[in-house]
């Protein structure tokens, strides 16, 4: 997002006025970083991080990787309490290992769910705030979400896309606007005849 041009300031609408560049759709300026980031998900504490375009498939295999680990350590210290012996401190990680692999389950399912949706962890949360994420009459509509095979294929790629086109999202939601606004036009210019209401005969 770091890239933006001023010029394009008026198509799209948004400036950042800490690092005074015009920052296309769905790009945040993130307090911890100091810079805008492209696609911003959230900043995460756990790997002192930004997530954004380019990291967050990455972010994702990690976390699936470090559920299954836990899961994995759980397994064990069953295992031990079982078929070993018994230990105060194995059961207490055992009931430790376990309270983790439901954290992971919980955010390894939320993060999948804004894949399948075509949504970051900011969109979600702010998903009132932002223009794009809704109608003309205040409604939820994601302008981006083409499908879960097409959601998820957007993810794994929007790394290299977005490095290539900062503004990819933004020419997509105003090429989104233009065919939802023909498709207005055409609607409105339809007329509709309705065919005569024959009259009732009367029997003789």
């Amino acid at each position: 997002a770091a890239d933006g041009d001023v010029e394009s300031a008026a198509a799209i609408g948004t400036l950042c006025h800490t690092c005074h560049i015009a920052r296309p759709l769905r790009s945040k300026h993130d307090t911890v970083l100091k810079r805008c980031v492209s696609n911003f998900d959230h900043h995460c504490p756990y790997v002192h991080n930004t997530i954004g375009a380019r990291n967050y498939p990455a972010f994702l295999t990690f976390m699936f990787f470090g559920g299954a680990a836990i899961a994995l350590a759980a397994v064990i210290n069953a295992q031990h309490l079982l078929y070993v012996r018994f230990h105060p401190w194995v059961l207490f990680e055992l009931n430790d290992h376990s309270l983790f692999v439901d954290f992971a389950i919980v955010m390894n399912s939320y993060h999948w769910s804004l894949v399948a949706r075509n949504l970051t962890t900011n969109e979600h949360l702010n998903i009132t705030r932002y223009h794009y994420l809704r109608d003309d009459l205040g409604r939820t509509r994601n302008a981006f979400d083409e499908g879960l095979c097409a959601n998820i294929a957007d993810f794994w790629s929007r790394g290299s896309r977005l490095e290539a086109n900062p503004w990819e999202y933004s020419d997509r939601f105003e090429a989104f606007q233009k065919a939802q606004a023909e498709a207005y036009s055409i609607d409105k210019g339809t007329t509709r005849t309705l065919a005569p209401v024959p009259e009732d005969s009367e029997g003789g």
